[in-house]
């Protein structure tokens, strides 16, 4: 069996919402504008990247700065996020997952690069 609620007049509700709720019913707040994605020097990451590489593949401790410079680079890029992800796994000495990534993630963009 259905209840009959009494109706509300769209009015009365917006007035008796808005004493309790007045930032909802304002609208959503301004989104901060966000910084245009700075382009990346691929040649020095890929130097830096050629120089981690064997750090990781080794476990030397390193590649711990060496990854650093390599974030420092790409601070601002699109891969800076990805690069967060990864600075906790460098910071757990988990190379062998952060060579993994690594890996994973140039391959897409190596064969796209070839013809």
């Amino acid at each position: 069996t259905a209840k009959n609620y009494p109706q509300i007049p769209p009015t009365s509700l917006k007035s008796t919402l808005s004493k309790w709720l007045p930032q909802a019913l304002q609208g959503a707040p301004e989104a901060s504008p966000v910084a245009p994605l700075k382009p990346l020097d691929q040649q020095q990451f890929s130097a830096l990247l050629v120089e981690l590489e064997p750090m990781l593949e080794k476990n030397k401790f390193d590649a711990i700065d060496q990854f650093r410079r390599l974030k420092v680079l790409v601070d601002g890029t699109a891969l800076a996020a990805e690069f967060e992800e990864l600075d906790a796994l460098v910071q757990a000495l988990r190379f062998d997952q952060v060579l993994k990534r690594l890996r994973a993630s140039a391959a897409p963009s190596s064969a796209k690069e070839t013809p």
